[in-house]
């Protein structure tokens, strides 16, 4: 466990905004909803994917998907993600074996967002050939992605800040009480943290 000493911390417990609710889905009107106890709201849902780049080491990156809903007044709801190790492309057609492309089409299924943000990296080239393989193969095109590669201006840990920081600043972001690793990597984020996948992928749905 990496210790994050305060002085070194980006993002402080104050940053932490909860929400307590339910996401629904009107099929018929295509409009997505949240069941919250001052009411229920329309909102427009959106997803971050980030991929590991290393599935090797014992120490290895997070394959994280990530769902967010957003309000009329620009508020961000994290719903739910995905945080796997050792995560293929593609899972054993028959089996009860994932793959990151399978399980966007679950999430896909369940939140409707209105596109994936995929990190492009060299790594993620067979991603993007399976997304494509696997719409085929469904006859589903309705999984709307695109590429967003993570650039070199700028460090990781300084793009991350950049799209997140100000969101924070204002309280715009909420996640759930029982959301234990984002909570753990926006508390630890800064230059000793060990895992940034889970807020990665936050950013990139963000964005």
């Amino acid at each position: 466990m990496e210790v994050q000493s305060e002085d070194d911390a980006i993002f402080t417990r104050e940053h932490l905004k909860y929400w307590e609710g339910d996401f629904r889905y009107d099929a018929e009107s295509g409009v997505a909803y949240l069941i919250t106890p001052n009411g229920t709201k329309p909102v427009v849902t959106f997803s971050g994917v980030d991929p590991a780049t290393d599935s090797v080491r014992r120490d290895s990156d997070y394959s994280v998907i990530i769902a967010i809903a957003v309000d009329a007044d620009n508020n961000i709801y994290v719903l739910d993600y995905l945080r796997k190790r050792s995560l293929p492309v593609l899972g054993i057609p028959g089996s009860d074996k994932k793959g990151i492309v399978d399980y966007m089409y679950d999430k896909h299924k369940i939140y409707h967002p209105r596109v994936f943000t995929v990190e492009d990296t060299t790594m993620s080239k067979p991603l993007f050939q399976a997304i494509r393989a696997e719409s085929l193969r469904r006859n589903d095109f309705s999984l709307r992605w695109r590429e967003e590669k993570p650039g070199t201006r700028m460090s990781k840990r300084d793009r991350i800040q950049e799209i997140l920081a100000q969101r924070f600043a204002v309280g715009q972001i909420h996640i759930k009480k029982d959301h234990y690793s984002l909570q753990r990597e926006i508390i630890q984020f800064g230059p000793r943290m060990a895992h940034d996948d889970t807020i990665d992928a936050l950013a990139y749905a963000c964005k």
